[in-house]
């Protein structure tokens, strides 16, 4: 048996951190884009308008990269931190794949572009390159040691698993910025990540404070009640985000793995299914999903063949990321596939950011001794 903490990836509490092989080009939809430079505006519209620069009904992008939603032609649908869905040129962005390529050659320009230097240091981190991120956010801090280069550096530290350095970012970076929702709950997210659950709702709460329709806000309280297995207040701070950005597809799959958590299984299963249609090439969701369909107490549930085809998708995805690796075995074992399921858990142990993993290891164990996964 294992614990419900299994449905939820590293990716859920930070960027993501591993995307092993980019995706392929003929499509922008589920890739991750990076602004080309700073002033760059949203349309907040159903459809692209073309809105001139500096329009009054654009609004002015703030983070560095965002995820694609859907495309028209010359245009994309990103989605701000708030849940603000709109349109962007694609002249205005450039892809996760050639994000480095493009910003080096920025720095090459003019080597204190802090800008240039800040977005291809989370090029970097998306790419799982850390140390090549930490180096560029560096010298973004010495050019201009700011609330945002700290915040930023803070991901690099998180991302890399020391979480100490990312608790110190991220404190300088809302003592520079008097609290800012976002560093709030890049600080919560970080003592997620190393076990220290009150303090993660605590500063997810202080974000709130600061900004009391923050979709984040109240997703990243609903974790740490979710993994205190406080589950009636984590489904109320996950449907509370899903109210104020009804696509929040990760909110709905976390959601689901509270309803798990409190046995009510068709309820999970809906959520996940949600999830997946408000965004198919989101590899995290589709493995946590995966991860559900394939270890589900409740037979009545469990849907080896559906998890397998599914983790097969993602995996074609991002063929190195190991949260993906273990829904794969998972979904494997499920259909008595123990000798495939091994060889993905194998795999997926390389992965240096699992190692000293005992939850991973025993997944192995548990497979060699022919035994699927099972949430308890």
């Amino acid at each position: 048996m294992f614990a419900l903490s299994i449905l939820l990836a590293p990716a859920f509490l930070a960027l993501p951190d591993r995307p092993a092989e980019m995706k392929p080009k003929d499509t922008w939809v589920g890739k991750i884009v990076f602004i080309r430079h700073s002033g760059v505006e949203l349309d907040p519209a159903p459809e692209p308008r073309g809105l001139p620069p500096n329009a009054d009904e654009g609004v002015l992008l703030m983070a560095n990269q965002y995820r694609v939603y859907s495309e028209r032609t010359d245009y994309v649908q990103i989605k701000t931190r708030e849940g603000m869905l709109g349109w962007v040129k694609k002249t205005e962005l450039v892809p996760l794949e050639d994000a480095v390529a493009f910003f080096s050659k920025q720095i090459e320009a003019n080597p204190e572009d802090y800008g240039a230097l800040s977005r291809r240091a989370s090029a970097w981190r998306f790419r799982g390159e850390f140390d090549a991120a930490l180096k560029d956010m560096n010298e973004a801090i010495r050019l201009s040691a700011d609330a945002a280069a700290y915040n930023n550096r803070g991901l690099v530290w998180h991302a890399k698993r020391d979480y100490e350095r990312a608790i110190a970012d991220f404190s300088r970076a809302i003592e520079l910025s008097q609290g800012s929702a976002l560093q709030f709950v890049n600080r919560a997210n970080t003592w997620l990540a190393s076990g220290e659950l009150d303090r993660a709702a605590a500063d997810a709460t202080r974000a709130l404070d600061v900004h009391p329709l923050y979709p984040e806000g109240y997703r990243v309280r609903g974790l740490a009640h979710l993994r205190k297995k406080e589950f009636d207040k984590a489904i109320a701070d996950f449907t509370r985000a899903i109210e104020l950005d009804a696509k929040h597809a990760e909110a709905h799959a976390e959601r689901a793995a509270a309803w798990s958590g409190k046995r009510d299984h068709a309820r999970a299963r809906d959520d996940f299914n949600h999830a997946l249609r408000l965004e198919p090439a989101n590899v995290t969701v589709t493995a946590s999903a995966v991860l559900w369909l394939a270890s589900c107490p409740d037979a009545k549930y469990r849907d080896g063949q559906r998890a397998l085809d599914l983790a097969r998708t993602a995996q074609q995805r991002e063929r190195g990321n190991s949260f993906v690796l273990q829904a794969l075995a998972a979904a494997h074992a499920e259909l008595g596939q123990f000798a495939e399921a091994e060889r993905w858990q194998e795999q997926a142990l390389q992965d240096p950011l699992l190692k000293g993993d005992k939850s991973a290891r025993a997944r192995l164990e548990s497979y060699r001794n022919k035994r699927p996964l099972r949430l308890d």
